[in-house]
């Protein structure tokens, strides 16, 4: 009876610290995920994205897109360093896969060449908010730039395509995600 209930208590300890162990590279990988994107490390952010999407939309022209959205026709971008304040959802087994829900906080700061007045500022606030779907959205005239902050949903994913490493990608369009993930996946995340 003893060794039945030490049996028990090792598989119990053993599950519990596999999951903790999880959660923890999950956590190191997700920080370091972010590092890289303020960083403007984009062939790491790359490297930690899940690699189906590439299936769908090729590297380098994710690369390309990535680039282009820094530096646009009047204006740069500026990924800011602020707390991530992470946010975790539990971690699901689906299938042959495991995956975990994570919203994070991502502040940008989107300066233009021209110089812009209080009514267009005010005007490119507002649908900065809509756009972004944030209210987080200031205007500052001095600097001729504005500072958003938004909440992310990112979709955190360890399978055989990722070597159970986790990799990520951005929670986006339903028509995106079917191409990625199947329908089973779709449903148990809410996506």
């Amino acid at each position: 009876m003893k060794k039945s209930i030490l049996i028990i208590v090792f598989v119990f300890a053993a599950c519990f610290t596999a999951v903790a162990q999880d959660k923890a590279s999950l956590d190191a990988a997700a920080q370091q995920l972010y590092i890289n994107t303020v960083a403007g490390n984009y062939e790491a952010v790359a490297n930690g994205t899940y690699p189906k999407i590439f299936e769908v939309i090729p590297k380098d022209k994710m690369m390309e897109t990535l680039k282009s959205m820094l530096k646009g026709d009047g204006y740069s971008m500026l990924m800011l360093k602020t707390d991530p304040k992470f946010e975790y959802g539990p971690i699901k087994k689906i299938g042959d896969g495991t995956y975990c829900m994570i919203k994070h906080d991502l502040l940008m700061k989107m300066t233009f060449t021209t110089p812009l007045g209080a009514a267009e500022g005010k005007t490119m606030t507002q649908n900065f908010k809509t756009a972004m779907q944030t209210e987080d959205v200031t205007f500052d005239a001095a600097s001729n730039s504005f500072t958003m902050k938004k909440r992310v949903d990112v979709i955190a994913v360890a399978d055989k395509s990722t070597g159970n490493k986790w990799k990520f990608l951005n929670k986006s369009g339903n028509k995106l995600m079917a191409k990625v993930f199947d329908e089973n996946v779709i449903k148990q995340l809410g996506l």
